[in-house]
């Protein structure tokens, strides 16, 4: 077992010593410490505290020394502080980097500067001012042109997708159209092997209305999201529809799919 190291306590009489050596003799400090077996940095803060301490010797009234501080408290909270600061860094790393901008962003500015609150949170500075370019106006033309043409076929995929935009005189290949398609959400609808077999762990829940035909109105309501293309962007509505009249309840327009509105 390691004997447990206990911490070097030196009298007044050495410090005094070693500070006036300091003061006194034209020597590096880095001698100066390996002489006394000191740190630099210890050798360095008992000059300045001799240098600035001397004048009260040649008081009339000298007052009393004011008693060192305990520091061990201090390194200890330093030591806690450099440990949460790590384990901030090793976890604000696995976030994506727009929850890191809006940690970073939503700090209060008395903890620090900008550059302080990014060094926190192991996030660049580059990354915390960058702004989105968004698309460009030829891409949202295209994405225009590619959203009419799958309301009107939504069974083409990529390359139907792609060899429709050449046929209206578009120079496009497939890289653009895949990640267009990606970014717009469009998947074609096709028979696929094994559709009616329920994953393990879903409950089935039966079809309510199969017997029950709407005869009239208020009796069956039902509830659907959609989008409607815009010049720029998209639209969701939600609605709330009478089956047998098909008299629009309730609807909703917004611009984003949040909880609140699908709720």
């Amino acid at each position: 077992m390691t004997p447990k190291r206990t911490r070097r306590r030196y009298t007044a009489e050495f410090k005094a010593e070693v500070a006036l050596t300091a003061l006194t003799e034209r020597q590096p400090l880095a001698d100066l410490a390996a002489r006394y077996q000191l740190a630099t940095a210890q050798i360095t803060r008992w000059k300045l505290q001799l240098r600035e301490q001397a004048a009260q010797v040649f008081a009339e009234a000298p007052a009393a020394l004011p008693a060192a501080p305990d520091v061990e408290p201090l390194y200890a909270a330093i030591g806690r502080l450099q440990m949460e600061n790590a384990l901030l860094k090793k976890n604000a790393g696995a976030m994506p980097v727009a929850q890191q901008r809006a940690l970073v962003q939503a700090a209060d500015p008395a903890d620090g500067s900008v550059q302080a609150r990014c060094q926190a949170f192991g996030l660049a500075r580059s990354s915390f001012y960058y702004q989105l370019r968004g698309e460009s106006a030829r891409n949202l033309e295209l994405m225009r042109l590619l959203d009419e043409e799958f309301i009107d076929h939504n069974f083409k995929g990529v390359l139907g997708l792609r060899d429709h935009l050449r046929l209206a005189g578009h120079a496009v290949n497939e890289k653009r159209v895949r990640r267009l398609v990606r970014l717009m959400g469009h998947e074609p609808v096709y028979p696929t092997p094994r559709l009616s077999v329920p994953g393990q762990g879903v409950t089935p829940y039966p079809y309510l209305l199969r017997d029950r035909p709407a005869t009239a109105p208020n009796e069956v309501w039902s509830t659907d999201i959609t989008y409607v293309p815009m010049a720029k962007g998209f639209l969701y509505l939600a609605a709330v529809l009478d089956w047998h009249s098909r008299y629009v309840l309730s609807w909703q327009l917004s611009n984003s799919l949040d909880v609140g509105f699908c709720l």
